[in-house]
């Protein structure tokens, strides 16, 4: 059984004291630089060591009343393993599904003599053994009481934590409520519930730290600088919005602040009609959790890039790679981003973050022959089984499965994985669009557009928008709708001229609709800055199962050498 020794304000284990009156930890004797979450973490994890303590456990005890996604977690726990290196690893226990396991070891020689004697947990069977004298139950009492106070203290170390943007995890917000004028019939309901959902669904991005609802609206009808909130609530971005109704239209607009320097990013404006609200409430959350997701990503890694090499941590190189991919889709993107994401994990091979980027951009690099697919499975395969380790219910992880899926045309396995995602990330556009691609593959069109518009919906300024575009062109194309799949696909090659499939798309629905000579317009052009592209290789991008989509490939191939296409 694990044990470490207490005294009232000490706890000892190892070569580590915890020091909870100056809420500091200590490896003989030298102070180990601990952030406010891991050390409140750590007292946890020592007052109830050998126990299994589950996720919704910890929520609740490291993070009362705050949304945090599963990642927060992971990431918090990979901190305390790297200040408890090299004894962390052993220390911390990851039991699958289920949670942590903290193993405390014997303290060290010259303390334990010291040390009063060591307390173990109770294991459930001597919990459940009747009670044989009046001390016993004191015990336990006085145990429970240390080990809330231990938290408690914890949580206050981490309120009066300097607020320097250094002691704030970078992708950390706050939603405040929102404000309401115009002609005095604003929807209050709408405001609070859609302020409710944003939260929730901010809650679902992976490494968010979000500030909950009850604690957001104690600022409800004070006048105050968004700076100062940031502060108090230790965060480092502060969304305010504006509900205003004019007859049966609603507009709605959000602006997200930076804590540090009170410099305001405008994120988005949605107008509804009075009717939709309650149908588009959490449809409009999820995709205003998606823009504020965005420009915290790209703020974070604006903000890293000043930093100095030495500075630069491996979640500062992470957040640089996704603020060079948010960019745009372009192979040039796609190759510097790599270079930051594999200066991350080799600063540290536990980045959850910098893992994800690796497969999100071979992924997508393998899927668009802008890397040969073999290598980007191999990039995938080790990513994979990275982030399997580090947290198999982790959105990355999730992703890079449907990345490997898509490369092997393991359709079945892809539709099954994003099912999955669709209830686990709903607020995440690659859900629907990974959706969608799996849907096509497998004959199924109507379903594959509607979850390419929903896609759409949720990032309609995403990188990758004009891929979701360019699906629901596909799918239209096959089932015959040639003028509406040539509109879409001209719409995605504007969008995004480095793509290689929608404008060769483009001139065979052209083709196909009757309009030959603005076909053969589209190929020409096409073929001045692709000289040697064939018209069978848009095979290479129509990958599907079913025959009604095989045939259709075909058919787009035969159309494209009727207009000019060798």
């Amino acid at each position: 059984m694990p044990t470490a020794a207490r005294s009232d304000e000490l706890l000892r284990f190892g070569p580590f004291e915890l020091d909870l009156r100056r809420s500091e930890l200590r490896r003989d004797g030298v102070l180990v630089a601990l952030r406010p979450k891991p050390f409140a973490l750590l007292v946890l994890f020592t007052s109830q060591a050998g126990r299994v303590l589950c996720k919704d456990e910890l929520f609740a005890r490291v993070w009362p009343g705050v949304v945090v996604s599963d990642d927060a977690l992971t990431q918090c726990v990979h901190e305390l393993r790297q200040a408890l290196a090299p004894e962390g690893a052993a220390m911390i226990r990851t039991v699958p599904r289920r949670g942590y396991r903290f193993d405390a070891p014997p303290p060290a020689a010259s303390q334990s003599a010291a040390s009063p004697p060591a307390v173990s947990p109770p294991t459930r069977r001597q919990a459940d053994r009747p009670l044989r004298s009046v001390a016993r139950p004191l015990v336990a009492l006085g145990a429970s009481i240390a080990a809330l106070l231990a938290v408690a203290l914890a949580v206050v170390a981490f309120m009066r934590t300097p607020s320097g943007s250094s002691a704030r995890p970078p992708l950390s917000i706050v939603v405040l409520p929102l404000t309401g004028d115009g002609d005095g019939r604003s929807d209050g309901w709408f405001a609070e519930s859609l302020a409710a959902d944003l939260t929730a669904e901010l809650g679902r991005v992976a490494g968010t730290f979000v500030i909950s609802r009850e604690t957001a609206a104690t600022y409800r009808s004070r006048t105050i600088d968004p700076r100062v909130v940031a502060r108090e609530l230790g965060v480092r971005y502060v969304v305010t919005g504006h509900v205003d109704r004019q007859d049966e239209r609603v507009r709605l607009m959000l602006a997200m602040i930076d804590g540090d320097s009170g410099a305001q990013h405008f994120v988005d404006q949605i107008d509804f009609e009075r009717g939709a609200l309650a149908a588009s409430l959490s449809e409009a959350a999820r995709r205003l959790a998606r823009s504020l997701s965005i420009g915290m990503h790209l703020a974070s890694g604006h903000a890293a890039a000043r930093l100095s090499p030495d500075q630069a941590g491996a979640d500062d190189l992470a957040m640089q790679g996704f603020a060079i991919v948010f960019r745009g889709l372009t192979p040039e993107n796609q190759s510097e981003a790599t270079a930051r994401f594999e200066a991350a994990v080799k600063r540290d091979a536990e980045s959850i973050r910098g893992w994800g980027g690796l497969a999100a951009v071979a992924g997508a690099a393998g899927s668009l022959l802008w890397m040969p697919r073999d290598e980007a499975l191999a990039r995938l395969e080790e990513a994979g089984q990275r982030l399997q380790v580090l947290d198999q219910d982790n959105y990355y992880t999730y992703m890079t499965r449907s990345f490997q899926a898509f490369l092997q045309a393991d359709w079945d396995t892809k539709l099954q994985t994003h099912r999955e995602m669709v209830k686990r990330f709903p607020s995440h556009p690659y859900t629907h669009m990974g959706h969608a691609l799996a849907l096509a593959a497998l004959g199924q069109f109507e379903q594959c557009i509607e979850s390419a518009r929903l896609a759409t919906r949720l990032g309609p300024r995403d990188y990758s928008a004009a891929v979701y575009i360019h699906i629901a062109a596909t799918c239209e194309f096959m089932r015959g709708e040639y003028a509406q799949a040539a509109q879409l696909a001209r719409t995605a090659y504007g969008m995004n001229p480095s793509l290689p499939s929608p404008p060769v798309l483009l001139a065979a629905a052209l083709a196909l609709d009757g309009r030959p000579d603005e076909a053969r317009a589209a190929v020409a052009e096409y073929l001045q800055h692709t000289p040697g592209y064939r018209a069978e290789h848009l095979g290479r991008f129509l990958r599907g199962r079913d025959a009604r989509y095989l045939e259709g490939r075909d058919r787009a191939i035969a159309a494209l050498r009727t207009v000019g296409m060798p």
